[in-house]
């Protein structure tokens, strides 16, 4: 995900959450997820590989470079979980039609981490999150492995 991605989750969340743990607690459940972060794809492949009975529940990828995107596609084929979200910073339209085009392609979610006014102004008349909070609400809606303990009454 990233550090400074990951911080800014966390302090989003709140609920004691730290870089290693996300507490989420919601209307119909708390849970505690781990959060794992890896430097490439092949980092990630290669953990699935060591600890194959570990259920990803959510692969968050932060755009960087068109390069590093490209790479990942292997990685994403190759990988099972619940949700797929592509994060990028509110910067160049080429960067932002590429984030898109290349969501679609591989049926991630594009969250514009700092999106401008007009975006801000669509997602509000839409009744949507957007930034962080949207990525916050995709965590929550993860079918995460829930104990019957979780749910509240």
């Amino acid at each position: 995900m990233g550090e400074k991605l990951t911080d800014r989750l966390v302090r989003d969340i709140g609920n004691e959450s730290t870089s290693s743990v996300i507490h989420l607690d919601t209307k119909y459940y708390q849970t505690s997820v781990g959060v794992r972060q890896f430097r490439t794809g092949h980092d990630l492949l290669k953990f699935c590989k060591q600890e194959p009975d570990v259920t990803i529940g959510a692969v968050v990828v932060r755009l960087n470079t068109k390069h590093e995107l490209e790479i990942m596609e292997d990685v994403i084929k190759r990988t099972s979980c619940d949700s797929h979200v592509l994060v990028a910073d509110h910067s160049s339209i080429d960067n932002l039609n590429f984030a898109q085009s290349w969501a679609h392609n591989f049926r991630f979610e594009l969250v514009i981490l700092d999106p401008d006014e007009s975006q801000r102004e669509e997602a509000n008349s839409l009744n949507e999150q957007c930034g962080i909070k949207r990525l916050v609400e995709i965590l929550q809606n993860v079918a995460w492995e829930l104990k019957k303990d979780n749910f509240k009454k």
